[in-house]
């Protein structure tokens, strides 16, 4: 008993079949069944009429992908950045500010510790930086 069977397609058809398989040096049965490995594994629906080429679809892929990451960018990197940068300014005033308050009580307090003063701004200073 053969493994083989028979199928019945248009003469139309199968000239399609003659000529793709010559195009891929295939005869008629590789190209079947390499056909139906193809949409066995990819899950492509031979009936699906595409009109584009692979390659349209994948630039038509990438232009979504370059617009999904650049929404991203504007509504969260952007803001997110922005208010990163403010958030440092407003540190970098407060800590200005504690080491004047400091400077001050230091000044308030003892008058003789100008030195110990100033190795505390210098040190204050650093961490700013």
């Amino acid at each position: 008993m053969s493994d083989r069977k028979s199928i019945l397609i248009t003469k139309n058809s199968h000239k399609i079949l003659v000529e793709l398989a010559k195009n891929h040096k295939m005869n008629y049965q590789t190209f079947v069944e390499e056909m139906l490995v193809y949409f066995k594994k990819t899950g492509q629906d031979p009936r699906m009429n595409i009109s584009k080429s692979p390659s349209e679809l994948v630039s038509i892929l990438d232009k979504r992908v370059v617009s999904f990451f650049k929404t991203q960018e504007r509504d969260i990197l952007k803001p997110l950045r922005n208010e990163v940068y403010e958030n440092s300014k407003r540190n970098e005033a407060l800590i200005i500010e504690l080491s004047t308050s400091i400077k001050n009580a230091f000044i308030k307090s003892n008058q003789n510790h100008t030195d110990e003063l100033n190795d505390l701004l210098e040190s204050i200073k650093s961490l700013i930086n």
